[in-house]
């Protein structure tokens, strides 16, 4: 019980070092760029406030995810299932996302197989796409790329994504429940 207990307070630590620092990452930027707003060194303002208006709706989101996990632990959460395009949740994550791969010079692309109707809770989804390219922007190479691909097969609705980052290494994946 004990090995659980210090593996579980271990857990939570990382958990806590991850979200302090993503929401740091959004909060710097909008700080910068307002004090650059206020000493009056900025000539582009609307260059200015498109950055702080990214970077707020991506805190807005990472806030959410945060609230999503309080209430999966609780049982709480709700899904909304409707009819939807799967391709509207990937580009609602593709436009919150498209400042920090423009930040590191990523191309974002996405193709598609005309309409892809779904079942499903659009903002799962988004959260869900919001992840995965999160993920595939911070951990892609300089200047790389971004590439989501929706199609069907066999009845399914596919989303793939590809990026041009080094991967895991076999040795960083852990076991369920190891």
């Amino acid at each position: 019980a004990r090995t659980e207990a210090e593996a579980a307070s271990l857990a939570k630590d990382e958990f806590l070092a991850v979200v302090s620092h993503e929401l740091r990452t959004p909060m710097t930027a909008i700080l910068g760029w307002t004090c650059l707003l206020r000493a009056g060194e900025v000539t582009e303002v609307d260059k200015a406030l498109d950055v702080i208006e990214r970077n707020m709706k991506l805190q807005a989101q990472i806030i959410e995810d945060l609230l999503d996990v309080s209430t999966i632990v609780t049982g709480k959460l709700q899904i909304e299932k409707r009819a939807l395009d799967l391709a509207a949740p990937v580009e609602g994550a593709l436009e919150i996302l498209g400042h920090a791969a423009q930040a590191r010079s990523i191309k974002l692309s996405i193709s598609k197989e005309g309409p892809l109707n779904v079942i499903g809770d659009r903002q799962r989804l988004q959260q869900v796409f919001w992840n995965l390219l999160s993920n595939a922007i911070k951990f892609n190479r300089e200047e790389g790329s971004v590439r989501v691909t929706l199609s069907a097969r066999e009845g399914w609705a596919v989303a793939v994504f590809e990026d041009e980052g080094e991967g895991i290494r076999p040795d960083d994946v852990r076991e369920p429940g190891g």
